[in-house]
């Protein structure tokens, strides 16, 4: 009975427990570190931010596609290049806009805070499960941005521009 006792009070029985645990964490890091090292290898983390980047600008245009030709970004320095940007043309089969876009931007290179840009894609990937319509505010903090080579097409019908259907306010 005392031998008993004595065996399961004993420092080995925790540190064999400490031992399996931490193993077990340690082949889990390994598996989500190569499971992502080789999403990188296949380019699925590209295409995703490149999705993940229309979808947000579609988003702060008031539901008016964004295309992005070509995406280089750098994680770790928080840069982004986009390259031939096309904002169509937001309702045009509702008001007849004769342009079939709004604007298209050459190149387009941002500086972004990292940290929240990916705090930001996590709260995107787990709100994915959540029910349509209970969306949170989503806010990327930017800190520069700078345009080259931009045609505007401007246009109006019956006292409305087409730019002013990109503001959800009007």
């Amino acid at each position: 009975m005392m031998w008993t006792l004595w065996k399961l009070l004993s420092p080995s029985i925790p540190l064999s427990l400490l031992s399996r645990l931490f193993t077990s964490i340690a082949h889990g890091l390994f598996l989500a570190s190569f499971l992502v090292a080789f999403c990188f290898y296949m380019g699925w983390v590209k295409r995703w931010l490149w999705l993940f980047a229309e979808n947000e600008l579609t988003k702060l245009t008031n539901g008016t596609p964004v295309t992005i030709g070509s995406l280089e970004y750098d994680l770790l320095k928080g840069n982004a290049t986009a390259t031939n940007v096309v904002l169509h043309q937001p309702q045009r089969e509702e008001w007849k806009w004769d342009s079939p876009l709004l604007a298209r931007i050459g190149r387009i290179h941002a500086e972004v805070n990292v940290p929240n840009l990916l705090y930001q894609i996590l709260v995107s990937l787990l709100w994915t499960f959540q029910p349509p319509g209970s969306e949170p505010q989503s806010s990327i903090e930017v800190y520069t941005v700078l345009i080259w080579d931009a045609q505007v097409f401007i246009e109006r019908r019956q006292y409305v521009f087409n730019f002013y259907l990109l503001d959800k306010t009007l």
